[in-house]
């Protein structure tokens, strides 16, 4: 089971026709066995909050900020070379949909594809032959594609478009042809972690050769609050289960340089439009921008909060009730600030419920 993972794990992580990739995936663990530093694997850029669907948990109004403007692409070339300093490996472009957005392929080329793992993180119904001869082009190794069922009617219905689903499903189809390597990224929750719509998914990537990364419900966007969300004991079993046992299914967890457990700050670092840095794509509070320090300061801040020093082992917004109950927005944020990590930590002692 070990070596399957591996081989799964090596197969999408690594491009012999990038060298120089090659070259600062062994510099970053040689930093870690020599102990120099903890470097920095991954950053999210979200590059725009548009989006041609309405998906039932989105969370993309939380980012929007009425009173700021995008990062220009000198900005953003300047945050991506910080995070390569800082040894990132990897850059997701997320959005929104970043298919629609009109600057994706200009931020790819800034962000230096020749050292970079790229990927795009795409719903998959704006996926054609030229846009993927175009990903695969401009230097994109991996496209992740939001799929949650196997079962049409009910992807169909949580992503909130008709046809959706087999949109997407066309979508993987066209990027492997391109030459691209893809994955399934569904969302699980407690409404359909027990579902034969899940489960259709993990067989079908299983049946195809392709990797599954779990995105784990959390109660913010449209589902702040709604703690029923959020896996139960049992559904947590019945997940750790399906990762233990099936090679091509994991969670973020599994895709850290080598120890298990929630790698946010410590190997990843998501950026909003607007040059927010935030631990994680789900865990909305600022902890600075990009426009008033450097990223190095803020990664730093990040750390030195109990909750994000070291690998927490739990998921903080998806398992952590507590960390739910008095860090996280409870109501859908709309064209606001998000809350600064200052105001959300300093009445309150850190720690969380670390064992």
């Amino acid at each position: 089971m070990k070596v399957s993972r591996f081989v799964y794990n090596f197969r999408y992580a690594v491009n012999w026709r990038k060298p120089r990739l090659a070259a600062r995936i062994a510099r970053a663990y040689l930093d870690l066995l020599t102990g120099r530093r903890q470097p920095l694997r991954y950053i999210d850029v979200n590059v725009g909050l548009a989006c041609n669907l309405r998906c039932s948990h989105c969370f993309a109004e939380n980012l929007k900020f009425k009173g700021g403007s995008e990062l220009s692409d000198q900005e953003w070339e300047s945050v991506m070379g910080q995070c390569a300093d800082l040894g990132a490996i990897a850059i997701g472009f997320t959005g929104g949909e970043p298919l629609a957005y009109p600057r994706l392929f200009d931020l790819i080329r800034l962000a230096d594809p020749g050292r970079m793992l790229i990927i795009v993180c795409t719903n998959g119904t704006l996926m054609t032959p030229e846009m993927a001869r175009r990903l695969k082009a401009a230097g994109v190794d991996i496209v992740q594609m939001s799929v949650d069922s196997g079962e049409a009617a009910e992807h169909d219905r949580f992503r909130g478009m008709p046809g959706a689903f087999d949109k997407t499903m066309t979508a993987f189809r066209i990027a492997q042809d391109a030459g691209l390597k893809v994955a399934a990224v569904p969302t699980v929750s407690h409404y359909n972690i027990h579902t034969p719509g899940f489960h259709k998914i993990i067989e079908w990537a299983r049946q195809e050769n392709i990797l599954v990364n779990l995105s784990m419900a959390s109660p913010i966007g449209e589902w702040a609050e709604n703690m029923d969300c959020m896996l139960t004991a049992a559904d947590l079993a019945e997940l750790n289960h399906i990762v233990a046992s099936t090679p091509h299914v994991r969670r973020d967890f599994e895709t850290n340089y080598w120890q298990l457990g929630c790698g946010a700050a410590t190997e990843k670092l998501y950026f909003t439009p607007f040059g927010d840095v935030i631990p994680c794509p789900y865990m909305h509070i600022s902890f600075g921008n990009v426009r008033e320090e450097p990223v190095a300061a803020i990664r730093a801040k990040m750390l030195a909060n109990d909750y994000l020093a070291g690998f927490h082992p739990r998921c903080l917004t998806a398992e952590d009730h507590e960390f739910v109950e008095n860090c996280l927005p409870k109501q859908y944020l709309q064209n606001t600030a998000l809350p600064k990590a200052e105001e959300v930590f300093a009445p309150k002692k850190t720690g969380g419920d670390r064992p």
